[in-house]
């Protein structure tokens, strides 16, 4: 085992135990108390390992600094999130094997990953992958950045830039962590590299993220006495409301740049208000705006067909991270890119991220970033799985580009 991977495992196997899900809904920063305890615990001991210093507990997340070395005057962040995604639990049991063509799941033997399930796969027969056991998360997503940070600021040894570090609560449900302190923190940066990619690939471009509440509603009234009221049957508005999202703008039906809809959350109230939340996701603001008049121009019209009153509340949750990136942090994509190519790495993923990132709304406010991979696939499932060469060629090249860009 190279001194690398074996560190980059040393760190991750340790964090991919310690739940950090976070909670939907939750008033409080973080959601889940297990990420300050994950702080102050792990992360604060494997950030004085890798060389960190004045290591900081912060509104955000955990801080840290690699101060640079004498005549080296730039500075880069680096930052990925601890918390793990809503959708199973966090609480896991890593295993580390040797890929076969199939990986099995001790916890669910109804689920396994192979070259159908995803074919990336069937170039890596004989490759390193960490999974879980199939009851959990892995929490790659994005536990994997913050193991690739710290190996890449423990190999830095002599003229390099100052790096400052960010580990952040709460990306899953809303890149809660982006504070007015975070973006304090990165300010002195002339570039910052968020480690929330999947497999090989440098991005720089994120989804533009919506949220949409539609509710209808009508008076109400005890159903016995219903009849010839002003009492309206809301629930088959809604009902009507949802089967008109476009079959090739749902996520099961597109890909790459295009655009989705995608209903996250139903609620009644009672029988007379009942809403949906969804989430609306482009590129471009030419098709979210797209996706805006479908969402209200249907709600009303399914509003109309049953006489009921509609409400349609649409707020921003991000912009798309390309829009903000400066002239420098383009120079910088470049030779990440350059480096990339040069490295013989194959991109498998597009250049941009089907998501929102942390780094989508520091982009926004003044920061430049860009997304490098991290090795880890399958987001959000039970099959989530890491590949230990690719987390390994991430922090390779990371260290590289720290070398090349900012020394003397």
């Amino acid at each position: 085992m190279t001194e690398v991977k074996k560190q980059i495992l040393d760190y991750f196997l340790p964090l991919a135990r310690v739940d950090t899900q976070s909670v939907e809904g939750s008033k409080t920063l973080p959601s889940n108390p297990n990420e300050t305890v994950l702080c102050n615990g792990l992360l604060t001991n494997f950030m004085t390992d890798a060389g960190l210093v004045d290591i900081t507990l912060q509104d955000f997340g955990i801080s840290g600094v690699l101060p640079g070395s004498e005549g080296v005057d730039k500075s880069v962040g680096l930052f990925a999130h601890m918390d793990t995604a809503p959708t199973y639990s966090g609480l896991c049991n890593p295993r580390v094997v040797t890929y076969d063509g199939c990986v099995k799941y001790p916890e669910d033997d109804s689920i396994e990953i192979n070259d159908q399930t995803n074919p990336e796969l069937a170039d890596l027969h004989g490759e390193e992958l960490v999974v879980s056991s199939g009851d959990s998360l892995l929490g790659a997503d994005n536990k994997a950045g913050i193991a690739i940070i710290l190996a890449v600021c423990k190999s830095m040894k002599d003229d390099h830039p100052e790096i400052r570090v960010a580990f952040t609560f709460d990306e899953e449900i809303g890149c809660c962590g982006v504070t007015d302190d975070l973006y304090k923190f990165f300010q002195p940066c002339d570039i910052c590299l968020n480690l929330d990619g999947g497999l090989p690939s440098i991005q720089d471009q994120t989804f533009i993220g919506k949220r949409a509440v539609v509710e209808f509603s009508s008076p109400s009234i005890h159903p016995g006495e219903a009849y010839q009221s002003d009492m309206r049957n809301t629930p088959a508005a809604l009902g009507r409301f949802l089967t008109m999202f476009p079959s090739d703008k749902l996520c099961m039906t597109t890909k790459d740049k295009e655009p989705y809809i995608l209903c996250t959350d139903l609620k009644s109230e009672h029988i007379t208000k009942v809403s949906a939340t969804l989430i609306l996701r482009a590129f471009t603001r030419e098709d979210m705006a797209g996706l805006e008049e479908h969402v209200q121009t249907t709600a009303r019209e399914c509003a109309a067909e049953v006489d009921c009153d509609v409400s349609v509340s649409i707020v921003k949750q991000y912009d798309n991270m390309g829009f903000s990136l400066t002239d420098d942090a383009k120079l910088y994509r470049d030779i990440l890119m350059d480096l990339f190519n040069e490295s013989g790495l194959k991109l498998m993923e597009s250049t941009g991220i089907r998501g929102g990132l942390d780094a989508s709304i520091l982009a926004e406010k003044g920061i430049p970033c860009v997304n490098v991979f991290t090795g880890a696939a399958n987001f959000h499932a039970l099959t989530e799985f890491l590949v230990v060469s690719f987390a390994v060629a991430s922090h390779d090249l990371m260290v590289k580009f720290l070398y090349t860009s900012f020394s003397k």
